[in-house]
């Protein structure tokens, strides 16, 4: 059964969280640094601005890629947020975040795809909590820079075995933001501690990033604010321009790249085996954002313009599923 990998999983993790109440330990931060970006705090979308830190110090790792299939998944132009098998043929793993009332805390986020990957909950001081936001329920955090996290090894699981190593994907979020990181909240993190394979965060409103394990980090300008907002990150590194194989939506509107990185040309998705599955942080904890996340899901091909319409419509009308 698969429930069996899973509650080792939290029965190890629960024994880190004890050691860490009574004062012999703490959460694993990973490289062992702290942040030192300070916050960006909120009281509506920022002026036009800059694009916010540009650090790209988190160490590349060496180790060897995964090699999950690299061609296209077929799909029909169709809302992706429906839960109906044929609208749904190119989904790899979407959580709901709907587990519970405001201020109640469940043991896990659950997957409701195929060979479901549901992601157990490490609290940290209390953190993250749900709480329901324009009538849809999310995980929520009290201030950016906490420890708290959904996560997952992602060894010997299909983000591992089927989405390492593709060429096509699509990230689809909502969040409701509130203050981020100078230092790069993260909404979805693959790697190990402050290492990221592929990374979805904002250092401030009025940017965001995308990184991708040993290409430079990915710039877009945001006009991000406190409502709910729907981003979408569509992959396809078979394209020939460098711009077009990561693009960035924010409620169906197209970002602007303010630096012309990417991806090499046919580049698969760098994960590794050694590394975890975080939402609404890092691995190693440290890059909450304030405010909550209240749905994820990864799909195995890159969606168009169109079907990234359907979705927002569908996910601004519920995310808390059909």
């Amino acid at each position: 059964m698969r429930v069996a990998p899973t509650l080792a999983f939290l029965l190890a993790l629960g024994c880190s969280l004890d050691s860490e109440a009574l004062g012999t330990g703490g959460p694993n931060l990973g490289d062992g640094t702290s942040s030192t970006g300070g916050l960006v705090s909120s009281s509506g979308p920022p002026a036009t601005g800059t694009t916010g830190d540009a650090s790209t110090g988190e160490p590349a790792s060496t180790s060897s890629t995964s090699t999950g299939d690299a061609s296209s998944s077929s799909g029909g132009e169709s809302d992706g947020t429906t839960g109906d098998p044929g609208m749904d043929a190119s989904l790899l793993a979407r959580w709901w975040v709907n587990e519970a009332a405001s201020g109640q805390t469940p043991i896990l986020l659950a997957d409701d795809a195929s060979d479901p990957l549901d992601l157990p909950i490490a609290y940290v001081g209390a953190m993250p909590v749900f709480t329901t936001v324009d009538g849809n329920r999310g995980l929520s955090w009290d201030a950016a820079e906490l420890d708290g996290r959904p996560l997952i090894p992602i060894i010997g699981s299909k983000i591992e075995t089927e989405l390492g190593g593709r060429t096509h994907a699509t990230v689809e979020l909502v969040i409701t933001p509130v203050a981020f990181s100078g230092s790069t909240s993260r909404f979805l993190h693959i790697g190990t501690g402050s290492g990221d394979d592929l990374a979805i965060g904002a250092p401030a409103f009025d940017s965001l990033q995308v990184r991708w394990r040993g290409a430079p980090t990915m710039h877009f300008d945001a006009k991000l604010d406190t409502t709910r907002q729907v981003i979408h990150v569509v992959v396809d590194t078979t394209q020939p321009m460098v711009t077009d194989r990561v693009l960035v939506y924010v409620n169906g509107v197209p970002l602007p790249h303010a630096n012309a990185e990417g991806p090499d040309r046919d580049a698969g998705l760098p994960l590794q085996a050694s590394s975890a599955l975080t939402l609404g942080n890092r691995s190693d904890g440290q890059r909450s954002f304030q405010g909550s996340l209240q749905y994820a899901a990864i799909y195995l091909e890159p969606f168009k313009p169109s079907r990234v319409g359907l979705a927002v419509a569908a996910l601004k009308s519920s995310d808390d599923g059909p």
